[in-house]
């Protein structure tokens, strides 16, 4: 049979009072921890009390000989530009004169065959004309 604990004193919801106040103090050591180990979210990059030797730094004299190689690299690269796009506009300049060549033969050309097409309608009317007397005369006859 089951023996009665309740006889011999023990509250059994003492029993569960532990096995609760035993899980809270494993619950609290483990943020403890947590807090005390060192974790890399919480490390600050790069550490503002370090001291760092001044031979990581750039002496000036190194830093004013790559400052003048950039200027002149930027220089010839501002002088190519330039070049370029006074090539470009001298291109471009040609170009447009050869299109407006092109514009103005075919305006030429265009007013050429205008005149001819009036010429012709002119003719056109005078032989329609004629052949209007020729018919009207053979008519009357």
């Amino acid at each position: 049979m089951i023996a009665d604990v309740s006889g011999a004193g023990i509250n059994p919801s003492i029993g569960w009072q532990v096995l609760l106040v035993l899980g809270f103090v494993i619950t609290l050591s483990l943020q403890v921890v947590q807090l005390v180990r060192p974790n890399k979210s919480r490390l600050i990059e790069p550490q503002p009390l370090v001291v760092q030797a001044a031979a990581d730094y750039v002496r000036r004299e190194v830093f004013e000989t790559a400052v003048a190689q950039i200027r002149e690299e930027l220089n010839g690269a501002r002088a190519t530009i330039v070049t370029m796009e006074t090539e470009l506009r001298r291109e471009v300049k040609d170009d447009v004169g050869a299109l407006y060549e092109k514009i103005n033969s075919v305006g030429r050309e265009v007013s050429a065959l205008t005149a001819a097409t009036l010429s012709q309608n002119q003719t056109l009317t005078q032989i329609s004309a004629k052949l209007d007397r020729v018919a009207e005369r053979g008519m009357h006859v």
